[in-house]
């Protein structure tokens, strides 16, 4: 599959930009070729790329406002500015990278929905079905006719009527224009209860709000059913679909952690990390607060359309697939191995431990699969070893099902002892991949991390066992002979020893600074006050130039329409500043995309989500999850120095204006001054870029600057060249 990809990738670049040929050959690749799970490949979307991501959404908002209905001025306006935010908010969802196309994921969920509408061609042209990258159970509608499914419902379904339920459930939505009337109503409700005298109570204002959305949940069950009714499926698809979203917090899996998974040689955990008692899986559960506020119990829903299935007469369906049901399972299988990914990316790495330890027992040879392991046990010994551990972990009795098991065992590992557990794994796997970077990179760290927090030299490990290692199981002394199997390794114990002293040495020094070196900080500090930054780099990418404005003084602040406007101008400030001073440079940026520029597209998805990892993860320096692809576009690019930059600008109404007046009135030179105050608002315009070594993962440049002033022309170009002259002056 990869040959594949990397024999599209040349064709794209080489070939001339026909998108049909293009389509043509992207739909082949990816619906006539297989995954091999045990050589799993990542999804990615592949092109061209879809109208729905290159138009921008001021230019989707001209084509709503024809679609406005309300009669009255004020509902006009609220209409008008539904389009603009949802239009804004959904772009940058698409534009994230967080949503695949042309995939095969996609391409099935697509043909679910067009056997759907077969009797209904012209609601076919109006839908666009698109898969997200989220491990959460769920699906969305947008009013533009996006219908949105989440991976992790993908990984959990049983059959193709399930799904066809859901999306009957999702098109009703958009059918009916819910999206808009949640957000109309929420709007009136806010109106309603303006100002420092509430009409209502905050929580029954909520509440109310509340009833509504679930109101438009029901209303989206029944319309669904009776769409769902035409189609033929299985109704028995509609009771099993809320018992799926009953327990959707539960893994796709319910199989019982072996704690033996992670034992190996010598290591042999005490009885006592065992858990005995499981809890069993509740029977009542909402995925998070949203959407227990926005949505029925699922008990509740189900039962109601069940009594309203009774109105309806004639023959009841009774197929669970229409397309190949082999497909399905297929499809589903892509999707649990995407889920392990997206837990990992998410920083959930029990669950992604433990669904990859399900998958591994129908592909044990999936090299994909161990390697997430090992990178979970990699993120829990760092967050461990730098006492957050709690930040990526949930109590064990708060866990429900099998994958309590993996939970008991990791929280009742002491930090050396995880930090030990992960070495071993990692040692194994590194053996079946020696030229995996990131294993290495990974092994060296953890190995660093034990000589940094708890051992000074290898020798607290044992070479040999004791004849009665039983007595020895019920506490932390099994971990000194964990490892006594691999001393027989002298590339193992070379490793062990070299890193446990670079560990060591760099905690004797890390935490000591002479009086010189405390000069020496104060005085750069007041250097770069006074002269800036000068990195002195010829070559720099830009990725994704970001402009908001937002004035407080509107009853709606957020500006949409100006913010992507200023946006364009804001990348062509970089372009042109970059050309002034000989800054070599490459734009990525999905203002400036066509259809033909997949390319592009895939390495921005790919850098947000390693900026993503680095902001998440900046204190503890963890290697990243996608270091060897990011890697390579330092050899794209022919510079490993990317730059992510951004502007704010936000108009405030002043506040004490009445006692400045009175300044004014009484000091009466200052009078003129008075007036201008008085009516003139606050300007901020805040200014901030990240230059990042992306070989390194080290943050060159934090660079933020506060601009008491109005986001004007000549402010921005002053800004903006600084900043560009500064990146590169040696």
């Amino acid at each position: 599959m990869l040959v594949i990809n990397q024999i599209f990738q040349y064709i794209l670049s080489h070939c001339p930009k026909n998108t049909i040929v293009i389509w043509l050959m992207t739909s082949t690749l990816s619906l006539a070729l297989g995954q091999d799970f045990n050589d799993y490949q990542r999804l990615k979307s592949s092109g061209p790329i879809p109208e729905d991501f290159l138009l921008s959404s001021s230019e989707k908002y001209e084509q709503s406002i024809n679609q406005i209905s309300s009669i009255d001025k004020t509902d006009q306006e609220a209409e008008g500015q539904f389009y603009q935010e949802s239009h804004y908010y959904i772009n940058q969802l698409l534009l994230s990278g967080k949503v695949l196309f042309n995939d095969p994921l996609s391409d099935y969920i697509t043909k679910v929905g067009k056997h759907i509408l077969k009797n209904d061609p012209e609601l076919q042209k109006e839908l666009r079905f698109y898969v997200v990258k989220s491990s959460s159970v769920n699906a969305f509608a947008t009013n533009s006719g996006l219908i949105l499914v989440n991976i992790g419902l993908l990984a959990k379904i049983e059959n193709e009527a399930q799904l066809a339920f859901i999306l009957c459930h999702e098109i009703s939505h958009y059918i009916h224009k819910h999206p808009l009337d949640i957000y109309l109503k929420v709007k009136e409700l806010n109106e309603n209860n303006r100002g420092f005298m509430r009409k209502t109570p905050v929580e029954d204002i909520l509440l109310e709000r509340s009833n509504y959305s679930k109101e438009k949940e029901i209303e989206a069950d029944f319309y669904g059913l009776e769409l769902f009714l035409k189609s033929d499926y299985n109704i028995e698809a509609i009771e099993t679909t809320f018992n799926l979203l009953k327990y959707a917090h539960l893994p796709f899996a319910n199989d019982t952690f072996e704690v033996n998974f992670f034992e190996s040689g010598s290591l042999r955990f005490p009885k006592n990390y065992h858990l005995k008692d499981f809890k069993d899986p509740h029977t009542s559960y909402f995925p998070n607060d949203f959407f227990r506020t926005t949505h029925p119990d699922p008990d509740a829903r189900k039962d109601s359309l069940i009594k309203k299935l009774s109105s309806f007469g004639g023959v009841r369906g009774k197929k669970k697939w229409f397309l190949n049901r082999d497909q399905f399972f297929q499809i589903r299988k892509i999707a649990r191995f995407e889920s392990c990914y997206l837990y990992l990316y998410q920083r959930k790495y029990e669950s992604a431990i433990y669904n990859s330890y399900v998958l591994l027992k129908e592909f044990p040879q999936s090299f994909y699969l161990k390697k997430i392991i090992a990178q979970s046990l990699y993120g829990l010994t760092k967050y461990a070893c730098s006492g957050q551990f709690w930040d990526v972990h949930r109590s064990y009795e708060e866990i429900e099902g099998s994958i309590q098991g993996l939970s008991f065992l990791i929280e009742n590992l002491k930090n050396e002892e995880l930090n030990t557990v992960s070495i071993i794994y990692n040692w194994n796997l590194y053996q079946e991949a020696p030229d995996d970077i990131e294993l290495e990179m990974m092994l060296d760290d953890q190995m660093q991390e034990l000589g940094r927090n708890y051992i000074s030299d290898i020798s607290f490990f044992s070479d040999s066992l004791p004849q009665k290692m039983d007595s020895l199981r019920e506490d932390f002394a099994y971990i000194r002979y964990a490892i006594s199997d691999l001393f027989r390794d002298s590339l193992f114990v070379s490793r062990l020893q070299k890193n446990i002293s670079m560990g060591s040495r760099e905690q004797n020094f890390k935490n000591y600074e002479s009086p010189f070196q405390l000069y020496k900080k104060r005085k750069s500090k007041k250097k770069l006050r006074l002269n800036g930054f000068n990195l002195g780099l010829d070559t720099v990418v830009f990725v994704e130039p970001f402009y908001q404005r937002i004035d407080d003084r509107k009853k709606n602040a957020m500006q949409f329409l100006e913010s992507e406007a200023n946006g364009k101008n804001f990348i062509h400030l970089l372009t042109s500043h970059s050309e002034a001073v000989g800054l070599e440079h490459t734009m990525l940026s999905t203002k400036e995309l066509d259809k033909t520029d997949i390319l592009t597209f895939q390495d921005l998805a790919l850098l947000n989500e390693w900026i993503y990892e680095r902001i998440y993860s900046e204190n503890l320096q963890m290697v990243s999850i996608n270091y060897e692809e990011v890697r390579r576009l330092k050899e794209k690019f022919g510079t490993p120095y990317f730059v992510w930059s951004g502007i704010v600008s936000l108009t405030r109404p002043r506040t004490g204006k009445a006692l400045v007046m009175s300044a004014g009135v009484i000091f009466f030179p200052i009078l003129p001054y008075s007036f201008y105050y008085l009516f003139s608002p606050n300007h901020d315009t805040f200014f901030y870029t990240i230059v990042y070594d992306i070989e390194s993962g080290e943050n060159l440049l934090l660079y933020p600057k506060l601009t008491k002033m109005k986001d004007r022309s000549d402010v921005l170009n002053s800004m903006v060249y600084d900043l560009i002259y500064q990146i590169k002056t040696p």
